[in-house]
């Protein structure tokens, strides 16, 4: 009778593990967020999705927090160029913080079907001080483009800025809407 009791209780306890690994395994998956056109998917894991932000998307861990503002080409007016919106955030968040000085210079990542610019920011926000890795998807051959902004604590930020451009690559446009040629281009076809 022990020796069945043993027996029970050691597959009983097996079953547990094996459904407490499962769920670890499952709950660390990435998610993916869809704006709310479904044009853009996000991927992340350990992120809440906010939606009473400004922002066309907004995620939030223990460490992070990140904005995303989607454009396409009728947003750009007066002459502006897409890099004209990155640096635009990048000058406001400058303006808004204090002691903020750009670390190092624009970079640029190029991709098979995109060009990431990040430019990364330290400034102090209510006393403390913080990263801000913003960057701006140019999907290529798109009307639409992407602007990220990644902000933690200092030490933090430093230490995954890394982590940030690997999320900034997994952004995926759902669906494609070609650039309308110019007049130009259908007079000479």
């Amino acid at each position: 009778m022990k020796k069945k009791n043993y027996i029970i209780i050691t597959i009983l306890l097996l079953i547990f593990i094996f459904s407490y690994v499962a769920f670890l395994f499952i709950s660390d998956r990435e998610k993916e967020y869809k704006s709310e056109d479904g044009k853009i998917s996000f991927y992340l894991s350990g992120f809440k999705n906010r939606y009473d932000t400004p922002y066309d998307l907004y995620f939030k861990s223990e460490d992070v927090n990140i904005g995303v503002f989607i454009y396409d080409s009728s947003d750009l007016d007066g002459g502006k160029n897409k890099l004209d919106y990155l640096n635009h955030h990048v000058e406001t968040l400058m303006n808004k913080r204090d002691d903020s000085k750009e670390l190092g210079i624009m970079r640029s990542i190029e991709e098979e079907d995109r060009i990431i610019y990040q430019r990364v920011v330290s400034a102090k926000r209510d006393g403390n001080d913080h990263i801000y890795s913003m960057n701006l998807i140019d999907f290529k051959d798109e009307d639409t483009f992407v602007y990220i902004i990644f902000s933690s604590l200092d030490e933090y930020g430093r230490n995954h800025l890394k982590d940030f451009t690997d999320t900034t690559k997994k952004v995926k446009l759902n669906f494609r809407v070609k650039k309308e040629p110019s007049i130009v281009q259908n007079m000479n076809s």
